[in-house]
């Protein structure tokens, strides 16, 4: 009996210094004391952890170059950046249809907004950057320089001998703005509590604050003779004031 008691009180301290030794070396042991099993594993602690575990999730590389792959690449995602180009005056449009014509991709934000033109409300696109269109070459082995000499564009913009240069990711936060702006266009260039002019009719000249918006009239509440009245009226009489 106390030759066992002896065997176990051993066999125990040999376990203390051997659990001491993974420690300081960073392994973690599991022991099953049923099968007598040792499972071993390695433990990374520490800052070399965190760092090692924010590369696995963010970072990508490529199985045959090793070279680290830009997040979002292998989802099919185009990271190339995008180019600016200066456009002749009132010409982005143009200048679009040609640099498309080369097979360069193009982006040309434009917003919409609500404009009065010959007496009538219409919604009507304008150019958010005026002069500007971001432009970028279709594949890796088109060459950017030609949309220099594009009929309509005068030129790159540049810092010194370096072409600047706009993320992907900043182009698609832009996409999504302009998208977002769309999207909240009123359907009626008027909105309740707006100050108008009456700009024809037989009221013309005179001001009001729209009150309501039916579908095809404006109810304008404006002050006649020290009283205030209700009129309806075509939306196209109306301007802002």
């Amino acid at each position: 009996m106390a030759l066992l008691l002896m065997f176990v009180w051993w066999w125990v301290e040999l376990w203390r210094i051997f659990s001491g030794l993974c420690a300081w070396f960073g392994l973690g042991v599991q022991v099953s004391l049923t099968t007598g099993v040792f499972n071993c594993r390695t433990r990374v602690r520490g800052l070399a952890a965190n760092r090692f575990r924010y590369m696995k999730t963010e970072a990508t590389f490529d199985s045959k170059t090793g070279h680290q792959v830009p997040s979002g690449a292998n989802q099919g995602i185009d990271t190339r950046p995008w180019h600016v180009c200066v456009t002749k005056a009132r010409q982005e449009t143009y200048a679009v249809g040609r640099l498309r014509e080369q097979r360069f991709q193009v982006y040309l934000p434009l917003l919409e907004d609500w404009v009065r033109s010959a007496g009538v409300w219409c919604k009507k696109q304008s150019v958010m950057f005026p002069r500007y269109v971001f432009v970028r070459p279709s594949d890796a082995g088109q060459a950017i320089g030609p949309a220099r000499s594009t009929p309509g564009v005068t030129g790159l913009v540049r810092f010194g001998n370096v072409l600047a240069s706009l993320s992907a990711d900043r182009v698609e936060a832009l996409r999504a703005v302009v998208a977002s702006r769309s999207a909240r266009l009123p359907d009626q260039p008027l909105a309740p509590g707006a100050q108008v002019v009456f700009s024809s009719g037989p009221l013309v000249g005179l001001e009001g604050i729209v009150s309501s918006i039916a579908a095809e009239r404006v109810i304008v509440m404006m002050s006649l003779l020290g009283r205030e009245k209700l009129v309806a009226v075509p939306v196209n009489d109306l301007a802002q004031a």
